[in-house]
């Protein structure tokens, strides 16, 4: 049985031999499969408009997590900037306590 979001992509594909050929493979692939390869992830999106964060969350993050991210980073960044004079663990201390008050917004 192919991957659950495989199937999903052939399902509007119109099948797996169909997706199989717009993505220039046999079908028999899709049974090989842990995870869709990275090098795929666009192609499927393209052919199926399934978003590559639903086919690959792992390398894709969604929006959200891709602004939480980026809020995480932003706020690195400033603690770095702001704590020379901190010991390293108290620099660790205040890069937790940050992060899980960005993680606690809604």
């Amino acid at each position: 049985m192919p991957l659950e979001i495989v199937q999903r992509a052939a399902d509007k594909a119109g099948g797996l031999a169909v997706l199989a050929r717009a993505l220039g493979i046999k079908h028999t692939s899709f049974y090989r499969w842990k995870a869709v390869p990275a090098d795929r992830v666009l192609q499927i999106e393209e052919i199926t408009g399934i978003p590559r964060y639903e086919i690959r969350p792992d390398i894709y993050p969604s929006p959200d997590r891709q602004e939480q991210i980026n809020i995480e980073s932003e706020l690195r960044a400033m603690i770095r900037r702001y704590t020379t004079r901190m010991t390293s663990q108290q620099i660790r201390a205040a890069l937790r306590t940050a992060i899980n008050e960005v993680r606690d917004l809604p």
